[in-house]
């Protein structure tokens, strides 16, 4: 299996053993996989493949932002919710507005980061990953309010 592939499946080990966000009784029907091939795709000794297939149900099912940053992680691409296209411009206007709001969040978040950084005057490579997954939140959530306003009107 490629690096990605490997690196994949560890972050998914984690999401479903470590954390417990998902457990593997819920993806069975998501994925379409038994308890084995689900445990086969997160084992740590040489991990099966997950499918396009697969990653694209649970994405449809998990919506999280986490799991498709990972798959576009190492590639010029990010993670961004699509706006569900309905025809109600007053919720159009809320969405954007959310939208926004979240996007300044995150940006202050990486305000909040950086400051926190500097304390000692100098940026450390904990400090400086830190910075680089709020950054990261910061993009997707500006990419969210683009595909948002770009769906009004």
């Amino acid at each position: 299996m490629s690096e990605r592939g490997v690196e994949f499946a560890q972050f998914m080990s984690g999401l479903i053993t470590v954390q417990k966000r998902y457990t593997v009784e819920e993806l069975m029907p998501v994925l379409s996989l038994s308890k084995d091939q689900i445990y086969a795709r997160i084992r740590q000794d040489g991990p099966t493949a997950f499918s396009v297939d697969e990653i694209q149900r649970l994405l449809a099912y998990t919506k999280d932002i986490e799991i498709a940053s990972e798959v576009f992680m190492k590639t010029p691409f990010m993670a961004a919710f699509k706006p569900n296209h309905s025809s109600n411009v007053e919720g159009d206007a809320d969405l954007v507005k959310d939208a926004a709001v979240a996007a300044d969040i995150e940006m202050g978040h990486i305000v909040e980061a950086v400051i926190a950084g500097l304390q000692d005057g100098r940026i450390c490579i904990h400090d400086k990953n830190r910075i680089q997954m709020e950054i990261q939140e910061s993009e997707q959530s500006i990419a969210t309010l683009k595909a948002h306003v770009d769906s009004t009107g």
